[in-house]
């Protein structure tokens, strides 16, 4: 009988609490007896499978095991020339970016060496692998005195062998003061300096090599003159008493970071007259309100007296010393400005114009106040050579400001900004206050400035905080149609709440 017709049998008494008859007992007693049976042979076969799965598991094990390493034996990467994976691993080092702040050393450099003998002897076959080191000043045995671990240096250093330019990070506690005193007899081959905590005292001899210095926390701080005839970059952070005495004509890139204190704007223009050859400058500073006061009420100095820096291009700039600055400055060759976290004067910048006569092909606007739509407008007029834009915290795209950017052939108005290729806003969006303009009102903006005469279009962002906008013929080298970098780095939205929106605009 089967299972079915034994459940169909017995369905009187499986599907309700009645009790059996005498005759039905003796029945359900040998079902109950039949299965149990069943069951302790197929637990016995299940244990019997389970040490013969057992065994096979190991065996599997076993077998992969002597695999992996013939298996390795065969992998591309043994066959790599050594030339090769020498490039590969100087990736691993954390270069410098071009940019006056020196970065430190990836772990991985030394993770190198442990991977095998071959790699080791590779990697230690290559001084400029280990030419960019990084040493930490720490307290010896809990005694409260600080020093450099001279034994772990000259281990790197021997690494770095007697030809390589070295790159040279030394990192202290503030209530250290201690100096750098090891690394005299390299003088002549440090070609970056980055002294980061309670790093003092830079030896006064010559760097002859010595390009970029970068100086983090230097409070209170008493070099004597520092030699250094290729030095070009000077990253800073610090009291503006404290600055470094070096060569600043020769400068090409300067970035000043004076927060900590107030500063004496004399003190601030006396060091910018002497970087006549700055290509690049970004200055964060706080005047001093009483001076910053006095000088307010003196009238900003005739053209001839500004100081003029025939080579600037790029200069970034932020808090109040942006529109005391601009009106005593001349720099006829700037391409790049960014202010940042400031008041906007209209007046200020087209007389900064005016005077400079420069050619600016790039502004990024960072949560500005004062500056309205009329000012923008503004902007654009004095500076109808304009390509990029981006705005963070300071623009909405209204329908005022799409209205201003149109071009209305029919009516006779000049357009404005004529070279502008690309315009990003990030700002908070109102949903329900008037600030939303419709996509299609972009799109005929966009497309009333395109000669071509086709249709701009709306491009998928894969965000829903993000719409770009493009016109047929996105215009050529310049940005091709790409979202310049600088619009996407963080720092210009990381005061923006969550709900921001971002616009990218290409004309």
């Amino acid at each position: 009988m089967g299972d079915s017709q034994v459940k169909s049998r017995y369905h009187h008494l499986l599907s309700t609490n009645d009790e059996p008859s005498p005759s039905e007992t003796a029945e359900i007693r040998k079902i109950v007896e039949q299965r149990e049976t069943a069951i302790g042979q197929l637990e016995a076969q299940i244990i019997e499978l389970e040490e013969t799965l057992n065994v096979l598991k190991d065996r599997h094990k076993r077998e992969k095991d002597l695999l992996f390493p013939f298996q390795s034996a065969l992998a591309p990467i043994r066959r790599v020339p050594c030339d090769i994976l020498i490039e590969i691993f100087l990736f691993t080092r954390d270069w410098t970016d071009g940019s006056s702040v020196i970065r430190g050393l990836a772990p991985i450099t030394v993770g190198i060496t442990h991977v095998c003998s071959h790699w080791r002897r590779v990697a230690l076959s290559v001084p400029m692998l280990w030419s960019i080191m990084e040493a930490t000043c720490r307290t010896r045995d809990g005694e409260g005195t600080y020093s450099f671990n001279d034994s772990q240096i000259q281990t790197w250093l021997s690494r770095a062998g007697s030809l390589s330019p070295l790159d040279i990070i030394c990192r202290a506690p503030y209530q250290a003061s201690v100096s750098p005193t090891w690394m005299n007899q390299y003088l002549h081959r440090i070609r970056t300096i980055s002294l980061i905590g309670g790093c003092f005292e830079l030896p006064s001899e010559t760097f002859d090599v010595l390009e970029v210095l970068n100086m983090s926390g230097a409070y209170g701080r008493r070099e004597g003159d520092i030699s250094a005839p290729a030095l070009l970059r000077l990253g800073f952070e610090g009291g503006i008493e404290d600055l470094p005495r070096i060569p600043y004509h020769q400068l090409t890139h300067l970035h000043l970071d004076l927060t900590t204190y107030s500063t004496r704007p004399s003190a601030f223009l006396a060091v910018l007259s002497r970087c006549s050859a700055l290509v690049e400058l970004r200055a964060l500073c706080y005047l001093e309100a009483s001076l910053m006061s006095a000088y307010s009420s003196i009238p900003p100095p005739e053209d001839h007296e500004c100081i003029v820096m025939h080579n600037l291009a790029a200069f970034s700039m932020s808090y109040p010393l942006v529109p005391w600055l601009l009106a005593r400055l001349t720099l006829p060759a700037l391409k790049t400005l960014q202010v940042e976290r400031t008041f906007w004067s209209s007046s200020i910048y087209h007389s900064f114009q005016s005077r400079s006569s420069f050619s600016l092909k790039s502004i990024v606007l960072i949560h500005l106040r004062k500056m309205n739509y009329l000012d923008f407008f503004d902007l654009l007029r004095d500076t109808p050579s304009i390509r990029e834009i981006t705005s963070c915290g300071t623009l909405f795209p209204t329908p005022t400001l799409i209205a201003g950017l149109a071009s209305d052939s029919h009516q006779g108005f000049s357009i404005l900004a004529p070279n502008l290729e690309y315009l990003g806003i990030c700002q908070i969006s109102f949903p329900d206050n008037g600030f939303i303009v419709h996509d299609q009102v972009v799109l005929d903006m966009i497309s009333s400035r395109d000669p071509s005469g086709q249709r701009a279009v709306c491009v998928e962002s894969g965000s829903p905080d993000t719409k770009i906008f493009k016109s047929h013929s996105t215009r050529e080298p310049s940005l091709a149609g790409e979202i310049p970098p600088f619009a996407m780095e963080q720092h210009l939205c990381e005061d923006m709440p969550k709900n921001k929106t971002v616009h990218h605009f290409f004309f």
